[in-house]
């Protein structure tokens, strides 16, 4: 029923998730202090409910690409369930309308900062840049065997 599979089912999850759209077209004014703002550009839009929010977690989400039409939403976040706790990862990638979905529910898991499903996988390298931490996704959707 949403992007959680089949652990939307699981009671007392203390948080659920729901992608509403990972792409559309904004167009649009905005009024803020009596100044109109024009707004033209990307969207994306989506949900949290539950209890509380992942004490450990990491969102990503980027619909800016200047070769095609893409997004990419990445969640990872430590999922307590009663007496137990596991690394769960969710990754949507949409290009040109089509989708990839791994998840931890098909087999994906999270290798330092590689997300592994079958045949593809996401390398997420992070880079200091003055006191902030920037992180750089690099969607490689090749064969291991290539890797």
């Amino acid at each position: 029923p949403t992007i959680m599979g089949p652990f939307y089912y699981i009671p007392g999850m203390e948080c659920n998730h729901g992608i509403i759209s990972l792409l559309h077209r904004v167009k649009g004014r905005l009024m803020i202090n009596h100044q109109k703002i024009k707004i033209n550009g990307i969207g994306y839009i989506e949900k949290d409910w539950g209890c509380s929010f992942p004490k450990d977690y990491l969102w990503l989400q980027s619909n800016d690409c200047n070769q095609c039409e893409a997004s990419l939403f990445l969640a990872v976040a430590k999922i307590p369930i009663k007496i137990i706790s596991f690394t769960g990862v969710i990754m949507v990638l949409m290009i040109e309308g089509k989708q990839q979905v791994v998840a931890s529910y098909y087999g994906a898991y999270l290798k330092r900062w590689l997300v592994k499903d079958g045949n593809y996988y996401l390398n997420i390298k992070q880079y200091e840049a003055l006191s902030n931490i920037l992180i750089f996704i690099c969607p490689y959707y090749f064969p291991l065997h290539l890797f």
